[in-house]
């Protein structure tokens, strides 16, 4: 990897300039093995042929750096290498201090790559040793030394005993199970976060439902009366209490999940837009298990909420609820 600075032409002048002046722009050579998996993600372009000194550019330097569109940039224009006066003896050969940019791949999956431009191998190690590895500044290179190496594990199985091997060689390695091990770490947290959030919604619920029920208790004390007089018993008393509560619980859940449906499709436009998703993927979804369970849950909840009035209202005594004003 060579780390340079360069000027990037442009299709249309940007500050009254026809070209990016970007410091620090990485460069790594791009063997004929993967050729193919390059090609994969090229969104405008095409790769080098062979025996051409070429470069594809990472998409994630014009939108992320120059907030820039790809349009921007002029394919088949030479991007120019350049150095500080003091660097004199850093300067490249002519035919590699103007690189032609000839395609421009998808930063997003390309992974650890994914910010760096991409020429043959031949021509990457030539720049390197005519560069004498471009900055020193933050990284160091010095001849058959290299700041990262990429290790490709033959099946899934075997990455933990790669990376076992190579940290027993001292190196540290960083597999990507580690980078999904704590991008879940973080999500656990925010899981947790959020489930003291609806652990206190749901405390405020229950009070809310019991509340309600007891106001409705007082509000029909004569109604029960009545119907005990007529020869209900207790337990018919309490069930349409309880039937009751479970109805207010069901009502609340289809708000619930209609309310996050309809959130979840505005959510689900605003990613697609913002993150480029690609066409039929979401990040918001509900699924049968989950609205079963929030109405069986909300009803649940309703249902122990409504219990204690309920209760009070099967105990109440005929001729005094009669008597209620």
């Amino acid at each position: 990897m060579i780390a340079l600075s360069c000027e990037i032409p442009l299709t249309e002048p940007v500050q009254e300039k026809d070209f990016l002046a970007a410091d620090f722009i990485q460069f790594t050579g791009m063997p004929p093995g993967e050729r193919e998996r390059l090609e994969e993600v090229l969104l405008k372009g095409r790769l080098w042929n062979p025996g051409e000194i070429a470069c594809v550019m990472p998409s994630g330097l014009l939108k992320g750096r120059f907030d820039l569109p790809l349009e921007k940039l002029a394919l088949g224009e030479a991007l120019r290498i350049t150095f500080d006066k003091d660097a004199k003896d850093k300067i490249p050969s002519a035919e590699l201090a103007s690189i032609p940019i000839v395609g421009i791949f998808d930063s997003e999956k390309l992974g650890l790559r994914r910010s760096q431009f991409h020429l043959p191998l031949e021509h990457a190690l030539q720049l390197w040793e005519e560069t004498k590895g471009g900055f020193a500044g933050m990284f160091l290179y010095k001849k058959d030394k290299y700041p990262s190496v990429i290790v490709k594990a033959t099946t899934p199985d075997d990455v933990q005993k790669v990376k076992a091997q190579l940290s027993n060689m001292g190196y540290e390695a960083l597999a990507t199970i580690d980078i999904i091990d704590m991008i879940d770490t973080t999500f656990l947290v925010v899981e947790a976060f959020m489930g003291c959030i609806g652990a206190i919604g749901l405390l405020v619920a229950l009070f809310g439902i019991a509340n309600t029920m007891a106001m409705s208790v007082l509000e029909r004390v004569r109604e029960i009366g009545v119907m005990k007089a007529l020869g209900a018993r207790n337990r018919d008393i309490r069930s349409i209490f309880l039937l009751e509560a479970a109805w207010i619980g069901l009502a609340g859940g289809c708000i619930g999940i209609g309310g996050g449906w309809i959130l979840g499709l505005i959510l689900n436009v605003i990613a697609k837009a913002v993150l480029e998703m690609p066409p039929g993927s979401t990040l918001f979804s509900l699924s049968p298990w989950l609205v079963g369970g929030a109405l069986l849950f909300s009803i649940a909840v309703s249902i122990i909420a409504g219990v204690f009035p309920a209760m009070r209202a099967s105990r109440l005594e005929p001729v005094s609820a009669l008597r209620y004003e």
